[in-house]
């Protein structure tokens, strides 16, 4: 073909409405006329939904199941405040009932501030 063949038929090609005009290829690839001036041409989407649906899945389940466990966690440490609170009534209880053991459980306490305070001070 000559140059003024050439030209004419791609001014013909041009002028044509986007549907109507022929597919380029590019590196074996068919292409769309818009996208025949871009080096490669843009990958078509593929449906992910169903990956995207799973995942959401996924996480959704992972946060209920962080929300039982630190749920769990709250009612394990009330529980253990409320064991430990009737552990030291009890120690009280019996430090109360027997004055000699009350003289012993002071002593003890004021040793140990004793050696915290050391400590502190070191």
């Amino acid at each position: 073909m000559s140059p003024t063949t050439v030209n004419a038929s791609l001014e013909r090609t041009m002028n044509m409405p986007n549907e109507e005009q022929p597919n380029v290829t590019n590196n074996g690839q068919e292409v769309k006329p818009e996208q025949a001036g871009n080096a490669e041409p843009k990958p078509e989407k593929q449906d992910d939904g169903k990956d995207y649906d799973k995942l959401t899945s996924e996480l959704e389940k992972l946060k209920n199941r962080i929300g039982k466990e630190q749920h769990e966690k709250h009612v394990a440490n009330d529980r253990i405040k409320e064991l430990q609170a009737e552990l030291d009534k009890y120690k009280q209880e019996q430090v109360d009932k027997n004055p000699e053991k009350k003289q012993d459980e002071t002593a003890k306490q004021l040793e140990e501030l004793k050696k915290k305070n050391e400590e502190l001070n070191f």
